[in-house]
């Protein structure tokens, strides 16, 4: 679900450090997990938050693992990926935890406090949006399971 461009721009100020990474910059990318079983904002609202930024989300199949999503902050390349249970993980570049390790963790933290403040943005924007739709009967629920049938 995408947000309109009004309310993006608001999202885009929250970002405004974060930029899209180059095949350059993943060249010499080796990626460390630093912060693990994240619950809190919830791994939907994230890959939500980066799609309406326009991060592109890429599918793997790695064990426990559905996508990944890269992006540089403040110059250095992080990965954000999904996680069994409805977490997600951050990594860095395991090169810039080795050379300055005391500015990279700033910096990851200072990205959690981003992602935690955008995403509660995010999600009163959405909660808006779904109300109206909802007021509207404009939604539909999908079965998924073949046996069950249409109640009226």
């Amino acid at each position: 679900m995408k947000i309109d461009e009004n309310h993006k721009k608001s999202l885009d100020l929250f970002f405004q450090n974060f930029e899209k990474v180059t095949d350059e910059d993943l060249k010499t990318f080796s990626s460390r997990t630093i912060v693990s079983w994240i619950s809190k904002p919830p791994k939907y609202i994230i890959s939500l938050l980066f799609k309406n930024l326009g991060f592109e989300k890429i599918p793997v199949d790695i064990e426990k693992t559905n996508w990944i999503i890269y992006f540089k902050f403040k110059g250095k390349v992080f990965e954000i990926h999904d996680y069994k249970f409805n977490t997600w993980s951050l990594a860095v570049n395991n090169n810039d935890l080795e050379s300055d390790k005391k500015l990279t963790k700033e910096l990851v933290e200072e990205i959690i406090k981003i992602l935690n403040k955008g995403s509660k943005y995010l999600d009163k924007k959405l909660s808006s949006m779904l109300k109206e739709k909802l007021k509207t009967e404009d939604f539909f629920f999908n079965n998924a399971f073949k046996k069950w049938f249409k109640i009226s």
